[in-house]
């Protein structure tokens, strides 16, 4: 690999996923249909689908936002969040309930700058396949997170007077 290509800011960013959609649907449908089949009371199984419906609702936002997220990891530095509707990037630290699955990464971070903290589940068919090893890598290593340094809050030895 030539030195200025390792030495640029690494951009990973994240799409769509159809596979999170089909899921979403597959799971809802499942639970639209389980009051009918339990036989129970037509005004349950309504008030049900209300709730279903209204759960479907949030959980469809959450998969779109999810799909408007562009990360930046510059070689020094703080890591920066970009979302699409919103334009400008935002500095942000990942938080330690972050987990790093072969088909899932789900991302908890706390902007820095407005202390608000958000969450976004993306699946594999989100990125491109070097976007997903570059997610994926940047998790693992600490690279998401503002301090590289050994004094990072993930690397924090069990004895600490803080644990």
């Amino acid at each position: 690999m030539p030195v200025d290509q390792a030495l640029t800011d690494c951009e990973i960013e994240v799409g769509f996923s159809r596979s999170g959609a089909a899921i979403l649907a597959a799971f809802h449908l499942v639970a639209l249909l389980t009051p009918w089949v339990l036989g129970l009371p037509p005004v349950q199984i309504g008030l049900l689908a209300l709730l279903n419906v209204l759960a479907l609702g949030f959980s469809w936002r959450a998969l779109r936002k999810a799909a408007d997220l562009c990360f930046r990891l510059p070689r020094e530095g703080v890591p920066e969040l970009r979302c699409q509707r919103d334009g400008g990037w935002a500095m942000i630290a990942t938080l330690g309930d972050c987990r790093d699955s072969s088909w899932m990464v789900t991302l908890v971070w706390r902007e820095l700058a407005t202390d608000k903290v958000a969450r976004a589940v993306i699946l594999r068919d989100a990125c491109t396949a070097k976007d997903w090893r570059k997610l994926r890598t940047a998790l693992r290593w600490g690279c998401l997170s503002p301090a590289r340094s050994s004094d990072a809050p993930h690397s924090a030895s069990a004895g600490s007077p803080e644990s």
